[in-house]
């Protein structure tokens, strides 16, 4: 068996088309209500790709998109598998930017373009610079009348909600509990209650730039984007990684696979822990040894 990241687990999952397919299951072992459809299917094919990976495979293999690349800026490299669990390139986190929704709309040729652009004048990006920010937003502007920054997409190996350690009981204490601040903030105001009886099973619009379409909530867009961003970042997006480290946990904590599968799901063995050179961790700690006991030995007085 081998091993691969976290972020390439859900990496696998994001080729899917989940218009062409309709996996049926339960997300968890009681019902969520604040997700919705394609976030359910991203569930659940997450949760099939750790259950049972062969059985994955023969069934979505042939809905997966041609082209995964456009969702990023910068051109993915071809994902790795590891034979060693502790490979340091196993433990790498990964950095990009999303593609803005309305640069994927305009086409293939627009996304190569604004790739291309992207990468001339990517130094300017800075999180802790507003000037160099707001210089990089304007220049968006002009070229392709964007109106927002690129959105960052960090994957920490380590967990984005620090949970990467927890055991099973304690992944579900902690969606239970979230589930119980769902309700809680759904019911904390009339208007935290009427934006997320219309909108909290999207409330990624709250990230959106454009207008909210049909928006019958009586409040103004920019009430109802403060209340969703907060809805998605406190409740939503940790429901959902704990309910993946939930799958992962329960049905492959090492998170192994076979080697052919992956290769036939688009991997590469990785070339570190491949090389015929490498030396693990744990040779070298056994090497250690031996050589510590050898020279031991080779002191003593006879």
């Amino acid at each position: 068996m081998v091993y691969i990241t976290r972020s390439n687990a859900k990496r696998i999952i994001q080729k899917i088309d989940f218009k062409n397919c309709n996996l049926e299951g339960s997300i968890y072992k009681k019902p969520i209500y604040f997700f919705n459809r394609y976030e359910k299917q991203n569930l659940l094919a997450f949760k099939s790709l750790m259950e049972n990976p062969g059985l994955f495979y023969n069934d979505y293999y042939s809905i997966i998109r041609p082209r995964e690349d456009s969702l990023f800026v910068l051109s993915s490299a071809t994902p790795a598998y590891h034979k060693d669990n502790d490979c340091p390139r196993l433990k790498a986190n990964f950095k990009n930017y999303i593609i803005p929704d309305e640069i994927i709309e305009r086409g293939d040729a627009v996304i190569e373009k604004y790739r291309e652009w992207f990468k001339g004048i990517v130094h300017l990006l800075d999180e802790d610079d507003e000037i160099k920010n707001e210089i990089f937003l304007e220049r968006c502007r002009l070229r392709f009348r964007l109106t927002e920054i690129p959105e960052i997409y960090k994957k920490n190996n380590s967990g984005t909600f620090s949970i990467e350690n927890l055991k099973l009981n304690e992944l579900e204490e902690n969606i239970d509990l979230f589930l119980k601040e769902s309700a809680h903030y759904y019911y904390q105001s009339p208007k935290h209650t009427a934006i997320l009886k219309h909108l909290s099973k999207y409330a990624y619009l709250g990230k959106r730039s454009d207008p909210i379409l049909r928006n019958e909530t009586g409040y103004s867009d920019k009430e109802v984007k403060e209340i969703l961003r907060e809805y998605e970042y406190e409740i939503k997006a940790p429901t959902d990684e704990h309910l993946r480290e939930w799958y992962r946990v329960k049905y492959n904590p090492d998170l192994s696979f076979d080697g052919k599968l992956l290769e036939r799901l688009g991997f590469n063995p990785c070339g570190h822990c491949h090389d015929p050179n490498y030396v693990s961790m744990q040779n070298e700690e056994e090497e250690s040894t031996n050589s510590s006991d050898y020279d031991t030995a080779d002191d003593l007085p006879f």
